[in-house]
């Protein structure tokens, strides 16, 4: 099982680190008082799946966003990379929210592909926590190439956040 986590796991983060250097370059005064929130969240519902899940969103610009999380069960693992829009007149990363999603299961000797499309909303408290519902639909493979393995489920969450870079 781990030899199939850890390459997985060192392509996403490697990925993920080079898009958000990438965008590094936007300096915040760039868009009036758009400010690049970096929050650390954890999923309030993940007890009742038996689970430890932490959550990243990095603001890219007033409108859009990636998240990455890692879900931790006792029969494996869950990788999630996400990228949100943010439908609200307010900037990024509040308010109401469209997310594709890709998923990625390891469970014992068993890799499941996945994925699907979120509705959420996410707003603050005092600038610096953050409260964040969501639901949507999900399908996922066991081997994407046979019918006979493919399902579909519901991904849902409460996460409570903290912001660590100061909204304006």
């Amino acid at each position: 099982m781990r030899a199939a986590v850890i390459p997985a796991l060192i392509l996403g983060v490697s990925a993920y680190a080079a898009f958000a250097q990438q965008q590094e370059q936007i300096p915040d005064s760039a868009f009036g008082d758009f400010s690049r929130a970096r929050i650390l969240k954890i999923n309030l519902l993940s007890p009742v799946a038996e689970a430890i899940t932490l959550a990243y969103e990095n603001v890219l610009t007033p409108e859009k966003s990636i998240q990455l999380t890692i879900s931790v069960f006792s029969e494996g693992l869950v990788v999630t990379p996400e990228y949100r829009y943010y439908l609200s007149e307010t900037y990024a990363p509040e308010g109401v929210y469209v997310a594709p999603y890709l998923r990625y299961y390891q469970f014992e000797n068993e890799g499941i592909l996945g994925g699907g499309l979120v509705i959420g909303r996410q707003g603050f408290y005092k600038k610096k926590i953050t409260i964040d519902g969501f639901i949507g639909p999900s399908i996922n493979s066991v081997n994407p190439f046979e019918e006979s393995g493919v399902f579909f489920g519901v991904r849902a969450g409460i996460t409570i956040g903290i912001n660590f870079k100061r909204k304006k």
